[in-house]
């Protein structure tokens, strides 16, 4: 029983999933396409057409939040850059913060 809790309590590294990142970059691509065909299949200053141009709009914005979700979560993963640094570690989080800054400019833009 001793060695069933010795094994239960050692830490186990599992990988980092991208999962929300992903998840809103297929969102965004959704309403991406949705968006367009909804857009251009209804005449124009039609209420369908408005909701489809909105949800086109949306659809590249979220595109472009999990985009930048992606690469900052890729970035941390890859140099092992954790929440809590210890004493003078060095953290990038000027790189990291603008890349963020970049996807919602481009949201924005």
């Amino acid at each position: 029983m001793n060695q069933n809790k010795k094994q239960s309590a050692l830490k186990v590294d599992r990988p980092r999933v991208l999962f929300f990142s992903v998840l809103s970059m297929g969102i965004g691509v959704v309403l991406f396409v949705v968006g367009s065909i909804l857009a251009g299949a209804y005449t124009k200053q039609s209420i369908m057409n408005y909701t489809g141009f909105a949800m086109l709009l949306s659809g590249i914005a979220v595109l472009s939040i999990g985009i930048s979700g992606t690469v900052v979560s890729t970035l941390k993963s890859r140099l092992e850059i954790d929440e809590e640094c210890e004493g003078d570690e060095y953290r990038p989080s000027v790189i990291l913060g603008s890349i963020w800054a970049i996807g919602i400019g481009a949201m924005f833009w």
